[in-house]
């Protein structure tokens, strides 16, 4: 198996689950209380998972257009003129990425102070 196909294969494997995992939790939260009783947590994993969403295809992204991230001083001055405008897009692709990942982490964080405050 390829290193591309490996990468995109636990990506998206891992996005499954952590969709999976949310739309259960959801799911039983609203069964259990409904709608009307959902604590901060709740509604936190929502936007939670938008980020994970967003970070996973921007991952894929940047692995297939590549980026400057990693390359040497003297691979970025031996890029082709049809190279160029590829990396410097995957570049700005990976700032993006690295953004999601952060607000994905930072709800995250939200997620988990709401749920110990609702266990005080």
């Amino acid at each position: 198996m390829s290193a591309r196909r490996a990468f995109q294969l636990e990506t998206w494997t891992e996005l499954g689950v952590a969709i999976l995992i949310v739309i259960l939790r959801i799911g039983i939260r609203y069964k259990t209380v409904g709608i009307p009783k959902f604590r901060i947590d709740d509604y936190l994993i929502v936007p939670t998972l938008l980020f994970f969403v967003i970070t996973s295809v921007l991952g894929v992204l940047v692995y297939d257009y590549g980026s400057i991230s990693g390359l040497s001083a003297d691979q970025i001055l031996n890029l082709t003129p049809a190279e160029r405008p590829k990396i410097e897009l995957g570049g700005k692709l990976n700032v993006v990425s690295w953004a999601g990942y952060v607000c994905c982490i930072w709800f995250s964080k939200a997620c988990l102070l709401g749920y110990y405050n609702s266990l005080t």
